[in-house]
């Protein structure tokens, strides 16, 4: 009977590959539509950042400004929804206590006529860099 010898499995870190795909193509895949961009932009417009409102509260505890925020016709009328590449991930692919998962953007391209458009353009570029399917570890 022979020895079994050592195997090495091949992976990718899922945050460095996530890294690279959001530099690359100036992205945030926790964040796709922008919706913590637009929230802060508007308050930066009327330089409520890092100052505190009448009731003497910052930004994240004004209900002040929140309610401005909430009606004003350029605020939370018009944000964006919140669209997260992981949580997809987490609903897609059963985290297991290893972290290793077979990752297939290729299938699900081909088989996802139901996918979110922002899941299906995030899965394209890591299709286009990374390919078919690949072996990832993510710490869930």
């Amino acid at each position: 009977m022979r020895k079994p010898e050592q195997r090495t499995l091949m992976y990718y870190d899922y945050s460095e590959i996530v890294e690279y795909i959001e530099e690359k193509y100036s992205i945030k895949t926790r964040d796709y539509a922008g919706l913590w961009k637009h929230s802060g932009d508007w308050h930066r417009k009327r330089g409520h950042v890092g100052k505190l409102d009448p009731e003497g509260k910052n930004l994240g505890s004004s209900q002040i400004w929140f309610k401005e925020y909430k009606e004003a016709p350029d605020g939370k009328a018009i944000e964006p929804p919140y669209e997260d590449f992981w949580h997809w991930m987490i609903d897609e692919y059963e985290p297991t206590r290893d972290g290793f998962i077979e990752f297939f953007p290729g299938r699900h391209l081909v088989n996802g006529d139901d996918l979110p458009d922002f899941v299906r353009e995030i899965l394209t570029m890591f299709k286009d860099e990374f390919g078919y399917s690949f072996t990832v570890r993510a710490c869930w």
